[in-house]
C-alpha cells in the first residue's frame, strides 16, 4: 500500500489480475507479466469510456455540470439565431419533428421535455428493432441517448440482458415526459407557424454548444443539451431516470424464482450469515477456473430471504462502478429503518471506472474514500466482498482489507454436483431436449473430468450431446455415454495450471493395503478418529520401513481418506524452494501466502463434510521439517504451516496433514517442538516377509490380468517361488518384477508365467539381460564348475544345518543359478532365506563356505589358485569375518565386544582381532576345500550338463531343480560313497566347533 496524504485524493495502487492478464505478485504499481491467466470471470470486459463519441460524459448522475446563464446577451445574433444559423440538415431535421411535435400537444414552443420525449421514443423503436431482428447494433448509428446510456455501461444497449432490464425504465419515462407536458401544457394558446425553442431550451442547447467546442449543431447538441437543462423539473427527471438507469444495470435483480442455489452451499451460507450480524466483515473467495461464485451467492441470497426478512441484500452486479458504489451505499444509509449487506466484487468495481491505459499500467487505484467506506461503513450496512483467490491475497495486504475474514467456496464433489443440478431444473433450461435421470448423473460425472466451472461446463456438455443426438426426443444414460466414447479427447483435463486439487473419493481403502498389515492397522485407526470427530488437527509422520521410494506412504494418507471418506488435498514441499510459489496457476505468491491459501482450501473441504475433515498430503515433508537447514523459504512455509494447523485446531476441524518423510531421523526438532506432528506410521515393507511379497505378487498378478502357468497349485507354488527369490524387493520393485514376468513370457512365447520367467525377470531387473558375446569353451567349463561350487557349498551346509544342527543354525538356500555373462559377471548363484533369519555363528559361518566355493572348484579342477572371478567372493568372506569379529561379538579371542569403525584401538587387541578374522577365513576354506573334494563327481556331472549352454540366455537352474540334482547324485552313490559323505558332515561340525574355540584346523597332506 502507497498513501500520500499530501494529495486531495488518495490513491491506494495494488496489483491484481483482470480481463485475462496477470499483473506482477500483487505489488504496488508494477508492470504486466508476459505470462497471461485469467482471473477474474470470462465474460468480465473492463467498460471504458470513450471520448470520441461523448466528450467530458463519463457516468451517469457524473457529468461535468454547467450553469446555461438566462437572458445572455450575444454579439451580433441572439442565442436562437446563432443556434439556427449554426445547425447542420440532421439537427434541422430533428427540429422540424419536433416542432410537429409540441403543436400536436398544445404547445406553441418546443420545451425541453418534448426533446426528452422525442429522443426516449426514439430510443425504445430502436431497442425494440435490436430485440426483434430488424437493425443490428451500430455504434455510429445509435439514436443519442443509446450514447447517453452507454456512458453509463459502454454500448449498454448492445448487451441484451441490459436491455431487457432498461427497456421498461425507458417506457416509464416517456410516460412521465407526457405526464409533465401535459400538467404543464399552458392554456389558450395562440397557435403559431413558426415554433422555436423556449427560453430554458434556447439556454441550455446554447451553453451545451458552447461547452462542446462544435463548429456546428448537431442533433446531440440538442438532445443533450435538453437533457441536461438546469431547470429544475428536467434536472429531477434527469436524475430520477440516471438514478433508476444505474440500479437496473450495476444492480442483480434477479429473483429467487430466477436463481440457482446450492443446499449444498447452505451451511457455509448460513456461517457466512450468522458472522456477519455478529459484526465481522466476510471476503469470499473462489477459484474462477471451478467455481461459480454466482451460484454461492444465490444461496446466501435464498437462506437469508428465509430466515432474515429484516435484511437485504444488495448485490452490485459485473457492470457496477466504483462511483456508483459510493452513491448506493450514501443512498442506503439514509434508510434506518433497514439494515443491508452490501455484496460486490472490489476489483471489478474500481476497474470498471478505469480507462483502458490505467489497466494497461497494471495497476488498480482504489481512492482513500472508497477505502473509508468500505473500513467504516454506515451503521445499518455491512459488506460482504468477494473475488478470486489471488486478488484477495493482494488486497489482504492493504489495512483496509485486513479485519475481513476468509471464507473460500468449497468445492463441489461429482456426487455434489449430481445433486445441485436434479435439484435446479432452471439449469435445464436452455437444454433443448429432455434428459432421463441417469443421464443427467452420466454427464455430470463426465462433465467432472472437463476443466471449467461447474455447471456451465455440465450445460455446455449436454448442449453437444444434444446436438450429436438430433434425432432423439429423450437423452438417455446410453446416449450420454456413447457420446463420450465418440469424444475422449475432450474429457482430458489440463493439469499444468495447478499443482493442488481436491479429490473427494482416492477410491482407496483399507481393504486395499496389500502385504502391510501392520500398516494398514495403524491407518485404520487414524481413520477411526477422523469418523469419531473428535480427532482435532493434527499431523502425523509416514514414513517407510525400508527407506525405498514407492513404498506406499501415499497410497497409506490415501486410504486413510477413503475410509474416513473425506476430502483428498496433496502437495509437495518441492514447490516451496523458491521466494515466488505457483501452487495454483493464477500467479506467484510468497511461501507464507502459498500455505495460507492452501489451508484455505483445506478448511473450506473439510467444512463442507460432516466429519469436519480432511487429509492434506505433504510429499517430501523432511524440506519442511528441517527447513532451517533448507532454505529460508522452506523454514517460513512450514512456520505458516504451524500456524494455519492451530486456527483450524481452533476452528473445531479435524484436519490431517501427513508428512511424508523417507526415512524418520529427518523430523527436524521444530517440527517435534509443535507437538503437531508426535505420532507416526511406519510403512512396513514387504521386503522383510515371504508371505507379504507373496501377497503384493498375487494382487499385481490379479489387478494386472496377469496370467500365470500351469494348475492353480503350480501357479500358487510360481507366486511362492517369486516371493522367495525377490527377497528384499520392496513394494513398487515386486510389481515391476510382475510385469518384467509378464513382459519376458511374451518374448519367450508362453502363453502363461513361469517360474523360469519370473527368474529371468529378477535378474534382468537387478543385473540386465543376458550378455550375447561369444564365449570360450574352456572359460564355459570354468564358469559352470565355478558356480555349481558356491551351490554346493551352500546346500550341504544347508542340510548339515537341518539335519544335525538346530533351527536357528540354517542359512540361506540356493534359489537359481544362473551360468549367463550379465553385468559384470559371468554366472552367479542367487540365494534366499530358508525358514530361518535369525543370524548365529553358524549362518555366518555357512556364507563364508558358500563364498569359497568358486575358488575351491577353480582350484580343484583347473589348478587356479585364485582369478579375477573370485575378487567379489572374497571381499564378501573378509567382511563376513569382519562383521562376526567386531560387530557380532563371535570371535574366540576378541569376545563379545562390539567395535565402531574407526575406533582407537590398542595393538593388542588389534592382533586379537587379525587372528579370529584368520582362523574364520581359514577354517571356512578348509570345509569349502572339503566339500569340493567329496563332491568333485557331482561338480563334473553338473559341469558336463550345463556347460554347453552358458551364454545362450536360456541357462538358469532354480533351486529345486539343482537340490534334487543334487539329492538324485547322492542316491545313487555306493553304500562307501554315502559313507563318506556323512563323514564330511561330522568334519564340518567339527571344524564349526574348532573355529568358535579359534582353532585353527589344518588340512592333512597326502
Amino acid at each position: 500500500m502507497r498513501i500520500n496524504s499530501q494529495e486531495k485524493n488518495m490513491i491506494l495502487k495494488i496489483g491484481y489480475n483482470i480481463n485475462g492478464q496477470k499483473f506482477s505478485d500483487n505489488k504496488y504499481g508494477q508492470n504486466l507479466q508476459s505470462k497471461p491467466t485469467v482471473a477474474l470471470p470470462p465474460k468480465f470486459q473492463p467498460s471504458l469510456s470513450n471520448n470520441d463519441k461523448l466528450s467530458n460524459f463519463n457516468s451517469i448522475g457524473s457529468f461535468i455540470p454547467f450553469t446555461a446563464q438566462k437572458g445572455e446577451k450575444s454579439v451580433g445574433k441572439s442565442k436562437i439565431d446563432s443556434l439556427m444559423y449554426n445547425t447542420n440538415t440532421p439537427a434541422k431535421v430533428l427540429i422540424k419533428k419536433l416542432k410537429e411535435e409540441a403543436k400536436d400537444s398544445g404547445y406553441n414552443e418546443i420545451t425541453t421535455m418534448h426533446v426528452i420525449k422525442h429522443e426516449l421514443k426514439e430510443l425504445d423503436q430502436y431497442i425494440e428493432d435490436l430485440d426483434s431482428g430488424k437493425k443490428d447494433f451500430d455504434e455510429a448509428k445509435q439514436p443519442t441517448y443509446s450514447m447517453y446510456l452507454g456512458a453509463t455501461i459502454d454500448n449498454l444497449v448492445s448487451k441484451p440482458e441490459l436491455r431487457k432490464e432498461v427497456k421498461p425504465i425507458i417506457k416509464k419515462y416517456i410516460k412521465e415526459a407526457d405526464k409533465i407536458l401535459q400538467d404543464e401544457k399552458p392554456e389558450n394558446v395562440t397557435p403559431k407557424e413558426d415554433i422555436k425553442f423556449s427560453s430554458d431550451l434556447t439556454d441550455a442547447v446554447h451553453s451545451f454548444f458552447k461547452e462542446s467546442e462544435k463548429n456546428e449543431v448537431v442533433p446531440y447538441i440538442i438532445a443533450y443539451g435538453a437533457l441536461l437543462s438546469p431547470d429544475d423539473v428536467t434536472s429531477d427527471f434527469e436524475k430520477d431516470f440516471s438514478d433508476e438507469i444505474n440500479d437496473a444495470v450495476m444492480i442483480n435483480h434477479k429473483k429467487m424464482n430466477e436463481r440457482t442455489p446450492f443446499s449444498e452451499y447452505e451451511p457455509k451460507a448460513q456461517n457466512i450469515l450468522k458472522n456477519l450480524s455478529l459484526g465481522t466483515n466476510i471476503f469470499i473467495t473462489y477459484d474462477h477456473t471451478k467455481d461459480n461464485v454466482n451460484n454461492f451467492l444465490d444461496t446466501i441470497k435464498k437462506v437469508n430471504d428465509e430466515n432474515n426478512s429484516s435484511t437485504e441484500i444488495v448485490e452490485l452486479n459485473r457492470y457496477a462502478k466504483a462511483s456508483y458504489f459510493m452513491e448506493k451505499v450514501n443512498q442506503l444509509a439514509k434508510n434506518k429503518s433497514k439494515n443491508y449487506i452490501v455484496a460486490m466484487q472490489p476489483t471489478l468495481i474500481v476497474a470498471n471506472d478505469l480507462e483502458e491505459e490505467t489497466i494497461k499500467n497494471g495497476v488498480l487505484p482504489m481512492s482513500a474514500e472508497i477505502c473509508e467506506k468500505i473500513k467504516n461503513p454506515p451503521s445499518n450496512i455491512k459488506f460482504l466482498l468477494y473475488d478470486v483467490k489471488d486478488n484477495f491475497y493482494g488486497l489482504s495486504n492493504l489495512p483496509v482489507f485486513s479485519s475481513f475474514e476468509e471464507a473460500a467456496i468449497p468445492t463441489l464433489s461429482t456426487a455434489q454436483m449430481i445433486k445441485s443440478f436434479k435439484e435446479n431444473p432452471l439449469l435445464m433450461k436452455d437444454i433443448h431436449k429432455n434428459f432421463t435421470k441417469k443421464a443427467i448423473e452420466k454427464t455430470v460425472e463426465a462433465s467432472a473430468q472437463i476443466d471449467g466451472v461447474f455447471p456451465e461446463k455440465t450445460q455446455r456438455l449436454m448442449k453437444k450431446i444434444v446436438a450429436y443426438n438430433i434425432n432423439k426426443k429423450e437423452i438417455n444414460d446410453k446416449d450420454v455415454a456413447q457420446y463420450v466414447k465418440e469424444v475422449p479427447t475432450l474429457f482430458k483435463k489440463n493439469t499444468e495450471e495447478t499443482s493442488v486439487e481436491v479429490v473427494f473419493d482416492t477410491g482407496k481403502k483399507m481393504k486395499d493395503f496389500v502385504g502391510k498389515t501392520a500398516t494398514q492397522q495403524e491407518a485404520s485407526l487414524i481413520a477411526k478418529q477422523i469418523k469419531s470427530n473428535k480427532m482435532g488437527t493434527k499431523g502425523i509422520i509416514v514414513y517407510s520401513q525400508d527407506g525405498s521410494p514407492g513404498s506406499g506412504r501415499r497410497f497409506t494418507a490415501q486410504a486413510i481418506a477413503g475410509e474416513a471418506r473425506v476430502p483428498y488435498i496433496e502437495v509437495n514441499t518441492m514447490d516451496f524452494g523458491t521466494k515466488e510459489v505457483d501452487l495454483f496457476g493464477g500467479g506467484a505468491l510468497s511461501p507464507e501466502a502459498s500455505i495460507k491459501k492452501l489451508f484455505s482450501l483445506v478448511t473450506t473441504q473439510a467444512e463442507a463434510n460432516k466429519h469436519k475433515s480432511a487429509v492434506l498430503f505433504v510429499d517430501n515433508f523432511e524440506y519442511f521439517s528441517v527447513g532451517e537447514q533448507v532454505s529460508l523459504y522452506h523454514q517460513k512455509a512450514m512456520a505458516q504451516l504451524l500456524r494455519e494447523m492451530d486456527k483450524a485446531q481452533k476452528a473445531g476441524l479435524n484436519i490431517l496433514v501427513v508428512g511424508s518423510v523417507s526415512n524418520p531421523k529427518l523430523i527436524g526438532e521444530a517440527t517435534m517442538k509443535s507437538f503437531k506432528f508426535i505420532d507416526s506410521i511406519a510403512v512396513t515393507s514387504p521386503a522383510y516377509s515371504t508371505e507379504e511379497r507373496a501377497a503384493v505378487l498375487q494382487n499385481t498378478t490379479k489387478r494386472e490380468k496377469i496370467k500365470l502357468a500351469g494348475t492353480p497349485l503350480e501357479q500358487e507354488n510360481t507366486i511362492k517361488y517369486a516371493a522367495e527369490i525377490a527377497s528384499g524387493f520392496p513394494f513398487i520393485y515386486l510389481q515391476n518384477l510382475a510385469k518384467k514376468a509378464a513382459s519376458v513370457a511374451v518374448e519367450k512365447g508362453h502363453k502363461g508365467i513361469s517360474k523360469a520367467d519370473f527368474t529371468e525377470a529378477y535378474l534382468q531387473i537387478t543385473t540386465g539381460r543376458a550378455s550375447t558375446r561369444k564365449i570360450n569353451e574352456h572359460e564355459k567349463l570354468i564358469v559352470t564348475s565355478h558356480e555349481c561350487g558356491h551351490a554346493t557349498n551352500l546346500q550341504v551346509m544347508n542340510n548339515v544345518a537341518k539335519t544335525r544342527g538346530e533351527k536357528w543354525h540354517v542359512p540361506t538356500k540356493v534359489n537359481f543359478i544362473t551360468l549367463d555373462p550379465r553385468g559384470m559377471f559371468g554366472g552367479a548363484v542367487f540365494s534366499g532365506y530358508d525358514a530361518n533369519k535369525q543370524v548365529s555363528f553358524e549362518t555366518m559361518f555357512s556364507d563364508i563356505v558358500y563364498s569359497f566355493g568358486g575358488n575351491s572348484a577353480e582350484q580343484t579342477f583347473y589348478n587356479m589358485n585364485g582369478s579375477y572371478g573370485i575378487s567379489c567372493d572374497m571381499q564378501s568372506v573378509r567382511e563376513d569375518a569382519e562383521e562376526m569379529v567386531k560387530v557380532m561379538g563371535l570371535g574366540a579371542k576378541t569376545g563379545k565386544m562390539s567395535i565402531e569403525a574407526g575406533e582407537d584401538l590398542s595393538d593388542k587387541t588389534k592382533e586379537m582381532i587379525e587372528d579370529d578374522e584368520r582362523v574364520i577365513i581359514h577354517n571356512g576354506k578348509i570345509v569349502s576345500d572339503l566339500i569340493t573334494e567329496i563332491y568333485a563327481d557331482f561338480n563334473k556331472e553338473f559341469t558336463e550338463k550345463y556347460a554347453h549352454r552358458v551364454g545362450t540366455g536360456e541357462c538358469i537352474i532354480n533351486g529345486d531343480d539343482f537340490r534334487q540334482m543334487l539329492n538324485d547324485w547322492k542316491s545313487r552313490q555306493t553304500p562307501e560313497k554315502q559313507h563318506e559323505l556323512e563323514l564330511c558332515d561330522d568334519m564340518i561340525l567339527k571344524i564349526i566347533d574348532c573355529t568358535k574355540k579359534g582353532v585353527e584346523v589344518q588340512k592333512e597332506q597326502k
